[in-house]
């Protein structure tokens, strides 16, 4: 910070200077834009890339939960019936949701159980409801679930019968069967 002459010449007097301290506002970071269609990613913190999702009638989503904590904002998951689940799609490419599969590897995705024994099952889906490939218990990909801890899952896209293709949505169903259940996704990713 530089003195006036005033304010230097007041401390050569002998006298004191009242400083203020300078005001640093910090910026506010862009909101990300949505996914391309050739982009894999799926949601992130509060933003959802996808244009939406097709989940069961006895699913509630809340894409901007504060609630699991995570670094920023969430989807909590509530199932208010047993096998409820997250059906999202693909963005649109000529009217159809559609991803091309073949410059990735992996589903990833970060969940937050709140009842003990979690377990979740994905399934891959291509045009037309053709289900190409499923995972009953995805907790091989990562860590065993732990209620109120964050865990990273990393579903190998060979396991799901994706490599190379053009997917339409995906499926991730709670398999606890419990009504009621809750828990936290973030950090869903083609990767």
């Amino acid at each position: 910070m530089q003195l006036s002459a005033a304010e230097l010449a007041a401390l050569n007097a002998g006298n004191s200077v009242t400083m203020l301290s300078p005001v640093i506002t910090q910026p506010t970071p862009p909101t990300p834009p949505p996914a391309s269609p050739g982009s894999g990613a799926v949601y992130a913190n509060g933003n959802f890339y996808w244009p939406g999702d097709w989940s069961g009638s006895n699913t509630t989503l809340n894409y901007k939960d504060t609630v699991g904590n995570a670094p920023n904002e969430d989807l909590s998951f509530t199932s208010n019936g047993p096998w409820a689940y997250w059906l999202p799609y693909a963005p649109l490419v000529g009217g159809n949701p559609q991803i091309n599969l073949a410059p990735f590897h992996a589903l990833q995705m970060s969940l937050k159980p709140t009842k003990p024994n979690q377990k979740w099952s994905v399934n891959l889906y291509k045009a037309g409801d053709v289900m190409i490939g499923t995972i009953s218990d995805i907790s091989v990909y990562g860590s065993a679930p732990v209620v109120g801890q964050w865990g990273v899952y990393t579903v190998p896209l060979s396991v799901l019968n994706g490599m190379g293709i053009t997917a339409e949505k995906f499926l991730l169903q709670d398999q606890t069967g419990l009504t009621g259940n809750i828990f936290y996704i973030n950090n869903v990713a083609f990767i």
